[in-house]
């Protein structure tokens, strides 16, 4: 209804369904929103009929963003995990780039991590992996070092 449109407005829904694994009956559903992540509240979550979810990936999702809207984003990505949920977060820590800039993708320190988390999650540093000789991108665009890290963020229970 008008209701269920105005709460979600400007994001679709979109999902595939593949067979699952061989011999196995269930199949895997995926889900898509396109839109502005930002925009993604827990009622518009709810009225495109997105379930709360257990685990989420972010891999340059929040590298991303502008960090003026980094908290707008941990809010969004919050609101979406269920009580119990899991997030992989592989941020970047680097340098300035030959022409000052931080990024995209932007650097994000593991202090900035628990203070945009830290409230509803207990966060454990997993990896720090030097990537800068890796990857000689980085070196051409200035930096003197570029590291990728690997953060297991845990939905804290609710106090009751």
């Amino acid at each position: 209804g008008p209701r269920r449109q105005a709460a979600a407005a400007g994001l679709k829904l979109r999902t595939a369904v593949a067979p699952g694994e061989a011999g196995l009956d269930t199949p895997v559903e995926l889900k898509a929103v396109e839109g502005d992540f930002l925009k993604l509240s827990t009622g518009a979550a709810g009225a495109l009929g997105l379930p709360a979810f257990d685990a989420a990936f972010d891999r340059g999702g929040l590298v991303a963003v502008e960090p003026s809207d980094r908290s707008a984003y941990a809010a969004a990505l919050t609101g979406l995990m269920a009580p119990t949920g899991r997030v992989l977060l592989v941020a970047v820590e680097h340098s300035a780039f030959a022409d000052g800039r931080l990024g995209p993708p932007y650097t994000l320190s593991e202090v900035q991590v628990r203070e945009l988390f830290g409230a509803d999650f207990s966060i454990e540093l997993l990896q720090r992996e030097d990537r800068f000789e890796l990857e000689p991108v980085w070196r051409k665009r200035g930096c003197t070092h570029f590291a990728e890290v690997a953060y297991l963020l845990t939905r804290k229970p609710r106090a009751t």
